[in-house]
């Protein structure tokens, strides 16, 4: 569902699927989300994302992850596995006019992710820690060709767990939206 007034926008969600094999469900997933648009004028706004997301009953293939390009911009893919997850981020962007070699328009993305995987089914497994990041980005929009992609280009930094992994992460990725 989405709630809309002139300068917000706020989309809320909820999910669940799984598998039912006789008495049992296998591999249940469950999980809610909302995102909030704030915009500030034609060229600036601000973006904000929650999500929740459990698992129960999941083979270890299926668990939960954060890191990388969909959820924590500066760790590694897959550097929390568990069967709980929560993730925020926090973006600033900022649209152009600059048009590069008459192809593709810049925006600009400052931001801040935040998040952590736990497991609540494995015994000795511990608690883990939360993860944060901060990084910047450049949004390219081709103005020739392929209207409905973004190039992204991210450089994150890790905030904790920094002598784990490395200072910081260069991502680049096609995507739909800003």
């Amino acid at each position: 569902s989405a709630y809309v007034q002139e300068r917000h926008l706020t989309r809320l969600s909820a999910y669940t699927f799984g598998q039912r094999n006789s008495d049992t469900v296998r591999s249940m997933f469950f999980g809610v989300g909302a995102d909030y648009y704030f915009f500030i004028n034609e060229k600036n706004r601000w973006y904000v994302k929650y999500r929740f997301d459990g698992a129960r009953n999941i083979r270890q293939d299926e668990q939960l992850t954060i890191g990388g390009v969909e959820t924590l911009r500066g760790y590694p893919n897959e550097y929390q596995r568990g069967n709980r997850r929560w993730l925020m981020s926090v973006e600033r962007r900022r649209f152009t006019n600059w048009h590069i070699l008459n192809l593709a328009y810049l925006g600009v993305a400052g931001y801040i992710d935040a998040g952590k995987v736990w497991d609540t089914e494995t015994a000795g497994t511990g608690d883990t820690d939360t993860l944060a990041n901060i990084g910047f980005g450049l949004r390219l929009s081709p103005s020739k060709f392929r209207l409905d992609r973004i190039l992204h280009i991210d450089v994150a930094a890790p905030l904790r767990h920094v002598d784990l992994v490395d200072d910081y992460q260069v991502i680049i990725s096609g995507r739909v939206d800003f």
